[in-house]
């Protein structure tokens, strides 16, 4: 009797090209990779890459709570690429690199165990082609010694960083600049190579240490236009003022606002917009460009502002979430200039004693809508002309925005009642 042998079928996994296979294995985690690569050659090298795509380190607060395992993790990797080369640990298929808070000053992983040093070193070499950067901005306080001989570590990264964003023919680069809660910290404009920036938050101080608010605002305006106007790539925009209110410089004429406006006009790419606190006067309404479709507006308004509100049609918009505090002439100290005379609120209107109705509203492409009501204030027909004119948001939404106890206009008996036409 004669036997006759036949090869065994391949799989289904190992006829896969390796591009498909690659993006497989890459809805694993790091654990799972590191196991992969020791099944076979070819997982090796389909693993190998994706795990090294990346390099983080969790972050932490301060020296106190450094977390050890990072610390010994940090060192282990910088001992072994010291001894076998960072080629052959893999360090040429890093394509990301994620900074968490507290990740540039001295007590911090990246520049205690030397790891960010040798970053640098690759990247001057031109050996890795970093595709994202994640990061803090508010860390890089020495703006200005960023030429020195001496400058830090994390301030040569940033400065090599913008060189490589600079290379021709310029590289894929995506910068995600992050900022701290309630940091003041002036951004360092200089630093930061803003045309691949895609994220970006950012606020502001408009008054100086001498008081002097209008000529710090005025500052501040021409900055933040200067900043977006080269941050032409950008695909989300947080912007906040660190100041309340009653720091505004006055009448919002005079201040560069057409400008400002222009500079976010421009920003085609943007999907995302996030305006909270305060942008530089009550009254002013920033038109969101044409792409976006998120929007949050949590933040001090006038009625000047309700009335563009009103007439914006936020072509795009289909997510917006709306908190807003009505900024009283009661509310700014006694101030008599900080409306100007064709302002509602430089009249004898007390706190919250008026009701204001739109009668009309132009949005009309939302799907989902979110109204805040926290010791703030908006207009009594605002939710009707919403669900009127959105169809979009869907029978389930509007059941509850109808039953939330938050999302009841105020009403004042003895009210001034202002109708716009």
């Amino acid at each position: 009797m004669q036997f006759t042998i036949e090869p065994m079928a391949s799989s289904v996994i190992e006829v896969l090209p390796s591009e498909i296979l690659g993006d497989i294995v890459g809805y694993l985690d790091r654990h799972e990779q590191c196991l992969l690569l020791r099944v076979c050659q070819r997982f090796y090298c389909v693993a190998h890459p994706l795990l090294w795509n990346s390099l983080e380190f969790d972050p932490y607060i301060g020296p106190s709570q450094l977390r050890r395992p990072n610390r010994d993790r940090a060192a282990s990797l910088v001992k072994a690429v010291k001894s076998t080369g960072a080629d052959a640990m893999g360090f040429h298929y890093i394509r990301e690199l994620s900074f968490g808070p507290a990740q540039f000053d001295e007590h911090s992983v990246w520049v205690q165990s030397g790891l960010l040093k040798i970053i640098c070193d690759l990247l001057a070499a031109g050996k890795i082609n970093i595709r994202r950067v994640l990061l803090y901005w508010h860390e890089f306080r020495s703006a200005d010694e960023i030429n020195c001989p001496n400058a830090s570590i994390p301030l040569k990264f940033l400065k090599l960083l913008k060189e490589y964003a600079e290379m021709s023919p310029p590289p894929k680069l995506q910068i995600i600049a992050r900022r701290w809660y309630n940091c003041r910290t002036k951004f360092p404009t200089q630093l930061f190579p803003l045309e691949f920036t895609t994220y970006l938050d950012i606020a502001f101080r408009t008054k100086d240490y001498s008081g002097r608010c209008k000529d710090a605002t005025i500052n501040c305006i021409k900055q933040l236009t200067a900043i977006l106007e080269r941050a032409s790539s950008l695909e989300l925009l947080k912007l906040e003022t660190i100041e309340d209110y009653n720091d505004s410089p006055g009448p919002i004429e005079g201040l560069p606002l057409e400008q400002l406006q222009n500079s976010i006009t421009n920003l085609r790419s943007l999907r995302e917009l996030e305006i909270r606190r305060l942008l530089f006067h009550p009254s002013f309404f920033v038109t969101p460009p044409e792409n976006v479709k998120k929007l949050t507006l949590w933040h001090y308004v006038s009625v000047a502002w309700w009335k563009h509100f009103t007439r914006c049609p936020f072509t795009k918009v289909k997510e917006l979430r709306l908190r807003t505090e009505h900024a009283l002439k009661a509310y700014s100290d006694g101030r008599t200039d900080y409306f100007s005379e064709n302002d509602v609120e430089s009249k004898s209107l007390a706190g919250g004693a008026y009701s204001l109705i739109l009668g009309r509203l132009e949005l009309k492409s939302l799907k989902l809508f979110e109204l805040y009501k926290w010791e703030c204030y908006f207009p009594q027909d605002l939710l009707e002309l919403v669900i009127q004119n959105n169809p979009g948001l869907g029978k389930e939404q509007i059941e509850r925005l109808l039953a939330s106890p938050d999302n009841k206009g105020p009403i004042c008996p003895e009210s001034v009642h202002i109708q716009f036409i």
